[in-house]
């Protein structure tokens, strides 16, 4: 009967814990193109919350797209990089509980390249 309900207490914990965490998280997700409008495959996307600092990083897909899910709610500020790309910054993304918030990055700029004239 003792293992029985420590079972239960055990099950219901479990499940209260799972939700609570839910609740407290969202996801970002987006897209990143460069100015000609192509897709920008394995770009860096740093998201860091700007209350707290937590960071997580992922890289956008062969489509461009990025996804980062479980994140903790709050403001954030996401951060998209890429050899041969200038770094782009987007501040006071807000991310609520159980939300999904879309952040694209069109027109991502390209360094600008000199040319020497002999």
């Amino acid at each position: 009967m003792w293992r029985m309900r420590f079972r239960w207490i055990a099950l219901l914990s479990l499940f209260t814990c799972r939700l609570w965490s839910q609740a407290l998280s969202g996801t970002i997700v987006g897209a990143v193109t460069d100015a000609a409008g192509a897709v920008v495959p394995n770009a860096r996307i740093t998201l860091t919350n700007e209350g707290t600092h937590f960071v997580r990083t992922v890289e956008t897909n062969a489509n461009g797209q990025y996804v980062a899910s479980s994140i903790p709610t709050g403001s954030y500020s996401i951060a998209v990089e890429m050899m041969g790309f200038q770094r782009t910054v987007r501040d006071g993304i807000k991310l609520t509980a159980a939300d999904t918030v879309t952040v694209d990055f069109f027109d991502y700029p390209d360094v600008p390249r000199q040319i020497k004239c002999a």
